[in-house]
């Protein structure tokens, strides 16, 4: 991880409680999404865009960074999910056709080539409580995190967190969701 995604953390408060780099497997998916793309300067970059690949658990959320490249300029995707949106309820390693009604593809991670990956997916269409939607499919919302080298480790993660940052809100704890 660079030293420019440290520096934005504040002592004690919203702990860094585990950091998932990309795989090294995730530099597959790179070359093969740049050729099939005819994207030369994304092949020339596919180090620093696996260099700045991470999914990371706070005590309240979820980040992400899947950055991509055009014509030299690398551009950081960082997203963030908190811990009180539904979609963080349900997370599992992402199988063939599986969670059910999720991705609905037969090799979300080219059968482990590209790396492993994680699904997001406790919430529903329905939900007020929504968040980035990588699709929709019978009404169940999802979003999908892949080139990962531990699927289940960072899941477990990302659940056992969720648990403790719900239950200290409840407590009436200093957990800042938002």
């Amino acid at each position: 991880m660079d030293p420019i995604f440290q520096a934005t953390r504040t002592p004690n408060l919203n702990a860094l409680m585990y950091m998932a780099p990309a795989s090294q497997r995730y530099k597959t998916q790179l070359y093969l999404q740049a050729c099939c793309t005819l994207n030369l300067c994304m092949c020339a970059a596919v180090d620093d865009l696996l260099r700045r690949t991470y999914v990371a658990v706070y005590e309240n959320k979820i980040e992400y960074n899947y950055p991509w490249c055009n014509c030299w300029c690398l551009c950081d995707q960082v997203g963030v999910v908190y811990f009180d949106r539904t979609l963080t309820a349900a997370v599992t390693p992402a199988g063939c056709c599986t969670p059910a009604f999720t991705h609905c593809s037969c090799c979300p991670t080219c059968f482990d080539i590209c790396g492993e990956a994680i699904v997001l997916h406790g919430a529903t269409c329905c939900d007020k409580n929504q968040t980035i939607i990588g699709g929709i499919c019978c009404c169940r919302a999802w979003t999908l995190l892949p080139g990962l080298d531990n699927a289940g480790n960072l899941a477990a993660a990302i659940l056992s967190n969720r648990a403790i940052a719900l239950a200290k809100l409840q407590a009436g704890g200093q957990v800042v969701m938002a």
